[in-house]
């Protein structure tokens, strides 16, 4: 068995990615930088009515953050009874998921 192994290629922004990145009024993708991570996070609310970000995955990966994007919003839109329109994602979100590195930090 041949194992070629080079050094990860680099990843350069087309521009700095500015987060946190707001999916809809309820989700959206921050990153933490240690460890470093992106974190998916809903809106909650307390019963005093305060509100706060809840942390519901924490990804090292684009395809483990798409992955958690569509198994926890989808979810989410899936089980209201109003159908969710207010969880679609934003003009825009999809995309600036999409040109995020394949891994964090590269």
């Amino acid at each position: 068995m041949n194992i070629h192994l080079q050094p990860p290629e680099r990843w350069v922004p087309p521009a700095k990615q500015s987060f946190p990145i707001q999916l809809n009024e309820r989700w959206r993708v921050a990153e933490i930088k240690r460890p470093r991570q992106w974190v998916l996070q809903r809106r909650a609310t307390l019963r005093k009515g305060d509100e706060h970000w809840q942390s519901v995955a924490f990804c090292q990966t684009r395809a483990g953050l798409l992955a958690a994007v569509k198994e926890k919003v989808e979810h989410a839109a899936r089980y209201r009874k109003d159908g969710g329109e207010d969880l679609a994602l934003q003009p825009g979100a999809a995309a600036r998921l999409t040109d995020l590195p394949g891994r964090i930090g590269y």
